[in-house]
């Protein structure tokens, strides 16, 4: 890779910042995209047990960003996986209510 007289190592990693072509872009954070990922994964997949992880990770990711000074991004997908999470945990929540609900009913005699 050519080095740039400008920014000696262009295109390549320095701590948190991403140098390309004589510009700075601050890195995303990673564990707001693992928050994302989570969240989604809490509400399609496996409710409440991917949420929980979701808010905890999210909740983490948007503290780290808020204490960087700028240095790193991703707040929006930070916060996108703690809703994510919350109504993943809702969801979950709301299925074992209709399941224990059902369960109680049918155990009364009840028929449908």
């Amino acid at each position: 890779m050519p080095v740039s007289p400008l920014i000696p190592e262009a295109g390549r990693y320095r701590g948190n910042i991403i140098m390309q072509a004589g510009e700075i872009k601050p890195a995303t954070e990673s564990s707001a995209i693992v928050a994302l990922v989570l969240g989604i994964g809490g509400i399609f997949v496996i409710p409440v047990l991917l949420s929980i992880p979701a808010i905890v990770v999210g909740k983490s990711a948007q503290r780290k960003i808020d204490e960087s000074g700028g240095t790193l991004v991703g707040a929006e997908l930070a916060k996108a996986g703690v809703i994510t999470g919350w109504i993943g945990l809702g969801l979950g929540l709301l299925i074992l209510i209709l399941i224990v609900v059902g369960f109680l009913f049918l155990a009364a005699g009840g028929s449908v």
